[in-house]
């Protein structure tokens, strides 16, 4: 679908508000869990091209840059540069995705460095659920 926006654009028409449904739906349920839980954790890759930043208190970005991140890609899905850097040039910037996020985890370390700052962040939302910086 990345080759012909007409086809991309009707896949999103379909997917999207499915998944906004979906997450509202799951987001409700655990507001009426007692006790509810202090926070969650929602993965939406494409959170700010959505519109679905609404439906969060905090975002938090996990954040390489761009060379480790095709790196990551080609190896994950063995896609070849040229593909990624198409997908990547149809989201959101990642100086514009950083600027809309509340925190930020670099993630262009060691997997130690990695769980430490995801440690530190739990700590942090434990004491302020809405995670306020």
């Amino acid at each position: 679908v990345f080759d012909n926006p007409h086809k991309k654009q009707q896949l999103e028409a379909i997917l999207h508000p499915a998944i906004r449904q979906r997450l509202q739906a799951q987001l409700a349920a655990l507001r009426q869990r007692r006790p509810p839980p202090p926070y969650a954790v929602v993965v939406i890759p494409l959170l700010l091209e959505t519109g679905m930043q609404n439906l969060v208190d905090c975002i938090v970005s996990i954040d390489a840059d761009e060379a480790r991140r095709i790196a990551r890609v080609r190896k994950r899905d063995g896609r070849s540069e040229a593909e990624i850097r198409k997908i990547m040039a149809q989201q959101i910037s990642r100086q514009q995705r950083l600027a809309q996020s509340h925190h930020v985890v670099d993630n262009n370390g060691e997997r130690e460095a990695l769980h430490r700052q995801i440690d530190r962040l739990h700590h942090h939302f434990l004491e302020n659920p809405t995670g306020a910086a």
